[in-house]
């Protein structure tokens, strides 16, 4: 499964209610309202029903017959093609369904350009990568659509294009695929196409970073998008940001994160879950995999064996592939080699034969895993962790070529953030080089069977494995601790000071009306702020109290050791260093730019999210008293979605 499922799901058009959870969580009910109304345009609505009624092929085939009597004009004629290629989708007939597509782009291209034309192009393109695969095939298709609908000038149609062409990039091109984002973010502001656009992009920009592993900028723009759908209670959106999400903080092992969002995913199963949902499916699925990134094989074994139970209640075969391929390793490490096999030869017979690139490994293991010594099997897979320099030092070269791309294509921002990717990145590369080394003369003693299995596994495998590599923590911008470090930092934290029984703060800030500095000043005196901003607070923390920014306009400090009245004063510190500081840029000069905060001191029975939740909230408190002032979390209600910042503050 490639990133690309973003858009592909079976009933896209038609019922919206299937997601397909893979590289790319989709929001295709926002897809809807951006590229798949044009088809139903001017079909009566009976003749609609009557398409969407056809379930079998049998129904299909005499529709189809009488095809000519029924829909004589060209356009009526295509868009009833296309309706009929997504009833070919339903029963799983891909090919029928492309061959309905090109029918459709053959008839509707001499009609000129056209909002349906788009439709069966970008169908037909969908169609071309469930069957064959390949970018080569698919995404010239994608290319043509973002040129349709600039000289439609159909701007809600263009962004949904540019999304769609976003993902035909990754690894060293991954710059051209956040350039055709930023460019359909800002087309979704200057139009006001509404929150859902905003939340595709979020999604697809955080699609993009996890493909190259920058896991805590996908987490955070996951979050971002959890916003919108949460503000507007979609529930299967916000379930399958929920699914990212919970992917995200085990890839950066933010376990207390990962905790929260599984939680919030069986919540959710609980009050809105049916036997037409996979939700508890894809809770339990979460359960294992973050059970066995913690090597707790027994809890891990319990949630994947919940799971499989239920994978008949999920269309996503992928899914129960990989549960099956978890259900495996699971019982390898734990020793059992009879039900590793089983599972194992249980994944082999859903495995497609042709396009899964381990299958060859899998089934001669399979055939002989029986005769593998356990230790021998499990020293290989120690081992193997040393052999992923290879694959680290792949990375690299993708993300220098991605460097270089960048220097060309992009922002001096986006250029900064992949710098320092790609230097953490090398310093990793070094690190576990460095431990190939010394393992290497202990595994030529290996039996090379047991070596087959650790390759065989590494699907799974490696994507534990990397938890145990550090992750990059630095904010690109500023130099201090990004998000995701300050997150972790401030999980390790709280539970420190709750062992010691000392007090902890949170100090939350955000710019006032930075929106208008960078409307009125450009982003790069924008940029000289946040610094200039982020000087002016560290100044006044000391000790081990640490800063962090949240992203865009919005830090916090995490002041272990400070009580209330402690945290106050810095907070108010914070506030009049801020605003005495002036910035500099060019000729420009800006002198009257101020922070509004929120203070919160960890209470007996908060978690780490919970203090910030309340720390939020009383900062949305102070921006609402007028701003430039502190404001303490006394008694005020907190807003949250169970796992991350949920802001409701006016700029």
């Amino acid at each position: 499964m490639t990133n690309l499922s973003f858009f592909e799901s079976k009933q896209r058009c038609q019922s919206l209610v299937h997601i397909n959870r893979g590289w790319a969580i989709a929001v295709l009910s926002l897809v809807s309202v951006l590229v798949c109304n044009p088809v139903v345009a001017s079909l009566t609505t009976q003749q609609v029903d009557e398409i969407g009624d056809l379930e079998t092929r049998n129904a299909l085939d005499a529709f189809e017959s009488t095809l000519g009597d029924k829909f004589s004009e060209p356009r009526e004629l295509g868009k009833a093609l296309l309706l009929l290629g997504k009833a070919w989708e339903g029963i799983n007939d891909f090919d029928t369904a492309l061959t309905r597509a090109n029918s459709a782009v053959e008839l509707l291209e001499p009609l000129g350009t056209s909002a349906l034309l788009i439709e069966a192009l970008q169908d037909r393109s969908y169609y071309l990568y469930v069957t064959t695969g390949e970018r080569s095939s698919y995404c010239p298709d994608r290319e043509r659509t973002v040129e349709l609908s600039r000289e439609l000038e159909n701007q809600r149609l263009l962004v949904g294009q540019l999304i769609r062409r976003s993902f035909c990039f990754d690894g060293d091109d991954l710059a051209l695929g956040l350039r055709d984002l930023e460019e359909a973010l800002q087309i979704t502001v200057d139009f006001e196409l509404g929150d859902e656009a905003l939340a595709m992009v979020a999604n697809a920009r955080g699609n993009l970073f996890r493909s190259v592993e920058i896991h805590d900028r996908a987490y955070s723009a996951y979050a971002d998008a959890l916003k919108i759908w949460s503000a507007k209670d979609d529930t299967t959106d916000e379930f399958n940001m929920l699914h990212a999400l919970a992917g995200e903080a085990i890839q950066m092992g933010a376990w207390e994160l990962a905790e929260v969002h599984i939680k919030s995913m069986f919540t959710i199963d609980e009050e809105f879950g049916s036997d037409t949902t996979d939700f508890k499916f894809f809770a339990w699925f979460n359960e294992s995999r973050m059970q066995l990134a913690r090597r707790n094989y027994g809890e891990a074994a319990s949630a994947i064996d919940n799971a499989l139970n239920l994978s008949h209640t999920t269309t996503e075969r992928k899914f129960v592939r990989d549960a099956l391929l978890i259900s495996a390793e699971v019982h390898l490490m734990s020793g059992d080699i009879e039900r590793a096999q089983k599972y194992l030869s249980d994944y082999l017979g859903l495995a497609d034969h042709e396009s899964d690139p381990i299958y060859r490994i899998l089934e001669d293991l399979s055939s002989s895993l029986e005769k593998v010594d356990v230790s021998g099997v499990l020293t290989a897979m120690v081992t193997l962790r040393a052999t992923e320099a290879e694959q680290v030092y792949a990375a690299n070269n993708a993300r220098r070529r991605l460097l270089a791309a960048a220097h060309e294509n992009e922002s001096e921002r986006l250029r900064a953030e992949i710098l320092q990717r790609e230097l953490a990145l090398s310093e990793r590369g070094l690190e576990v080089a460095d431990a190939q080394a010394k393992l290497s003369r202990q595994a030529t003693t290996i039996a090379s069977l047991g070596f087959l299995l650790a390759v065989a596994a590494s699907a799974w495998l490696a994507k534990s494995l990397r938890l145990n590599r550090k992750a990059a923590h630095t904010d690109y911008l500023t130099g201090i601790a990004n998000r995701g470090r300050i997150f972790k930092l401030g999980f390790t934290l709280r539970d420190k000071m709750k062992r010691k029984g000392r007090a902890f703060s949170v100090v939350m800030f955000d710019l006032d009306h930075f929106k208008g500095i960078n409307d009125t000043q450009g982003h790069a005196m924008g940029d000289e702020v946040i610094r200039k901003t982020v000087e002016a607070a560290q100044s006044v923390l000391h000790g081990g109290q640490v800063l962090g920014r949240l992203g865009g306009e919005e830090f916090i400090a995490l002041l272990p050791g400070a009580d209330k009245e402690e945290a106050i004063l810095v907070a108010e510190n914070i506030r009049a260093a801020v605003e005495s500081a002036d910035c500099t840029y060019g000729q420009k000069n800006l002198t009257d730019f101020t922070v509004s905060i929120g203070v919160a001191t960890l209470e007996a029975e908060d978690n780490f999210q919970q203090l910030v939740n309340r720390a939020d909230s009383a900062l949305y408190s102070a921006k609402s008293a007028g701003r430039n002032r502190v404001r303490f979390a006394d008694s005020i209600p907190t807003y949250s979605t169970g796992n991350h910042v949920t802001r409701r503050t006016p700029r």
